[in-house]
């Protein structure tokens, strides 16, 4: 007998007793006659129940139908929320699932998982689901509200960043917050931002770099980032301050993202992101776009067009690149103190124009056009409850570093980058260009990165060499490196086609005038903070170790751009910028104290 079917609230008493049963095919007199009672009661039961039904009026029997009916519905609603809820609780334990392994991964070890897992359920947030209605554009939502934060995972998505021990708070998602109920249509509205430090002209001219700064804020609502551009006029002018028009207009094919060569966003004396803007674009644009994206981006950036100015001044509508905009998310302005500076320096005349005939140009107008959304009152009042009671709000975002060397009369480098210590490393990217050439100002700048006559490369960060065997070949007949660049960034072998996009004549241009290589670490199909750590490393470098067809001079400027995983942390009276993620850090601070 098995454990289950002795598990019973009887105990297994032996019985004793030896029953007096009569003999096969005898039977009493006393057990016939109680037998006859009971079919004559049975009968008697029988009859009454007809009478009584028939004597029911057809408004009892509605009645009581109408009762069963309901009850029917009733047990069947009470089914379909128990099977939601059965659901509901899958999902979560797999999500439960899914941060402990990544939380495991982040430890490299499981040592001290039952003590934090004790101390998780002892003194972790409590939690109160709560139902949010279903926003227009999306499927119903739930989140869950701690008394540390508030957290609305998308109903079956992952989260997008990952999680850390209690007492951190994350944020997952803004992109579908709850939707204001007592508001009908839509409840989207554009907005206007202009230049915190225009003037009455609001014109900005090139000469001397001028900073156009903006501030953006709001007090009940958030901010679509995939729904914003800058909107300017540009204007080239010449020697005598008249505008310049045909031949002497001539512009880079980047188009107007040259007149910006740097973006800074920060939030009071705190700095979210700052690098050189021209030229990341101009790495991004070469290969990074679709045809069709190419003659989109000509008419709202003149992006491929040289005669862009041939009538003269034109006003542009120009996406604005940063890891705080590009992110699918509804920014939550309503948390930031004094809300986002978003500054942009204005680059000198050669970066874009091409003729020396311009002097200097414009900007004209400038202002931020903007998608903003008003979510429901209550999320925003737990939202700045939360901010006003020193809860963190952590935002996902990147830092770009940059790192420049020149060659050495020798065919074989080593580039070394102190980057310091990061959780997530996700792209190593370098691109090489000849220094005389390019100081020609009719020579476009967007044009300038060649292969140099690489033969050979590989990357080393934190005592891992890639590639582990030989190093990564380049060659006019060898489009390994080609290969191996853009394989890492998109992930997957069979969508690299929809990731990168060659010019037609690929030979001509790719290797004269867009080549780089590098790796990345964190590929597109990949969360954020999955890249290569250097934290707790020995010298937290990132080293290139490169091989020329011929030694390269001082005239070859070589660039290295490292782009990072960051956090940001959100609070009631500052902002900060996490290199090493919070649960990794606090998990390192766990293990120093005495």
């Amino acid at each position: 007998m098995s454990d289950s079917d002795q598990a019973t609230d009887v105990p297994n008493v032996p019985n004793t007793a030896t029953p007096a049963y009569p003999k096969k095919g005898t039977m009493t007199e006393q057990r016939k006659e109680n037998l006859e009672k009971a079919r004559a009661q049975r009968k008697i039961n029988l009859e009454t129940k007809k009478y009584s039904r028939d004597k029911r009026s057809a408004a009892e029997i509605r009645a009581e139908e109408e009762i069963q009916r309901r009850a029917e519905e009733l047990a069947g609603k009470k089914a379909e929320e128990l099977l939601a809820k059965r659901q509901l609780e899958a999902e979560l334990e797999e999500l439960r699932a899914w941060k402990k392994t990544q939380a495991e991964q982040q430890n490299g070890s499981g040592k001290g998982k039952k003590a934090d897992a004790g101390k998780k359920k002892k003194n972790g947030p409590k939690k109160k689901k709560v139902k949010a209605p279903p926003p227009s554009d999306s499927d119903s939502t739930e989140y869950e509200e701690e008394e540390e934060a508030v957290v609305i995972p998308k109903k079956g998505r992952r989260p997008t960043h990952p999680t850390g021990p209690a007492g951190i708070d994350w944020i997952y998602s803004y992109q579908y917050p709850p939707s204001n109920p007592v508001v009908t249509g839509n409840q989207e509205t554009w907005t206007l931002i202009p230049a915190q430090n225009s003037s009455t002209v609001q014109k900005y001219t090139s000469l001397g770099n001028s900073d156009i700064v903006f501030t953006i804020a709001d007090s009940a609502r958030l901010i679509r980032t995939h729904q914003m551009y800058l909107d300017f006029t540009v204007v080239p002018r010449l020697g005598d301050g008249s505008v310049a028009t045909g031949a002497q207009a001539v512009s880079s094919e980047q188009g107007v993202s040259r007149c910006f060569n740097k973006i800074t966003i920060s939030t009071g004396s705190a700095t979210w992101e700052s690098f050189d803007y021209d030229e990341v674009l101009a790495v991004h644009l070469g290969t990074g776009m679709t045809e069709g994206k190419r003659n989109w981006l000509k008419i709202t950036e003149g992006f491929g067009d040289t005669s862009a100015f041939a009538g003269g001044a034109r006003r542009f509508q120009m996406a604005i690149f940063s890891s705080v905009f590009t992110t699918p998310q509804a920014l939550p302005i309503v948390a930031i103190a004094g809300g986002i500076q978003l500054t942009l320096q204005l680059a000198p005349v050669e970066n874009i124009f091409l003729n020396a005939a311009v002097t200097s140009f414009d900007i004209e107008n400038p202002a931020i056009r903007a998608c903003m959304i008003t979510p429901d009152p209550s999320f925003v009042l737990a939202l700045k409850a939360a901010i006003a009671a020193n809860r963190s709000l952590w935002l996902a975002t990147s830092e770009i570093r940059q790192f420049k060397t020149t060659g050495l009369n020798s065919n074989e480098l080593q580039i070394t980058c102190g980057l310091g210590s990061y959780s997530s490393v996700d792209s190593i990217i370098t691109v090489m260009w000849d220094r005389p050439t390019y100081a020609n100002r009719a020579n476009d700048r967007f044009n300038r990165y060649s292969s140099s006559g690489l033969r050979e490369w590989g990357i080393e960060i934190n005592g891992m060499t890639q590639p582990q065997q030989r190093r990564f070949r380049n060659a006019p007949n060898n489009f390994e490196t080609t290969m191996v660049t853009f394989l890492s960034e998109a992930g997957s072998i069979w969508d690299i086609d929809q990731v990168v996009q060659m010019p037609s004549d690929y030979l001509a241009n790719y290797y004269a005038k867009h080549f780089r290589f590098g790796l990345c670490l964190q590929s597109l199909n990949e969360q954020h903070g999955s890249g290569a750590s250097t934290v707790g490393a020995a010298t937290p470098n990132v080293v290139l170790p490169v091989t020329f067809a011929a030694p390269v001079t001082s005239d070859l400027q070589i660039v290295t751009y490292i782009t990072c995983s960051t956090w940001t942390e959100i609070k009631a009276n500052y902002v900060d910028l996490w290199r090493v993620a919070p649960f990794q850090r606090a998990q390192t601070e766990e293990k120093i104290k005495p």
